[in-house]
């Protein structure tokens, strides 16, 4: 079976120093044969420092990991058990793509203080294409 491929675009709109506005598409391309899609619900409440793993479902070798943050508050990132957690601010994207996301094993989100409310977070995991 061929591949299918995910495709995730992030349009950058911006002023330069010399007062030019640059326009930019950039896109991130992976193959796939399966994906996981899922949402983390962050009940009210929620204590600081809470972990949830982000589930890959069946997906041994992922190429491409987009968490979208649609809650009120920070949360942290933490990719294959690392030490350093990378900040996803509310409202914002994390996007992994290519070749080095199949060296991830595992992605994990927490949050940074009480949850004030009801938060997300959704998922979104492509990966195991067939190498040819």
């Amino acid at each position: 079976m061929a591949n299918s491929t995910a495709t995730a675009k992030t349009s950058l709109t911006y002023v330069d120093a010399l007062g030019a506005t640059i326009a930019s598409l950039i896109t991130a391309a992976a193959p796939y044969q399966g994906s996981a899609v899922t949402q983390i619900d962050i009940a009210d409440t929620t204590a600081s420092a809470t972990s949830f793993s982000v589930s890959f479902g069946s997906i041994a070798e992922p190429t491409l990991i987009l968490l979208a943050n649609q809650g009120n508050q920070d949360l942290e990132v933490t990719v294959s058990g690392g030490d350093t957690p990378i900040l996803l601010a509310a409202g914002g994207l994390f996007l992994l793509a290519g070749p080095t996301a199949t060296d991830v094993t595992s992605v994990a989100v927490a949050t940074t203080e009480e949850q004030s409310g009801q938060g997300k977070c959704s998922a979104f995991v492509f990966g195991d294409p067939v190498v040819a």
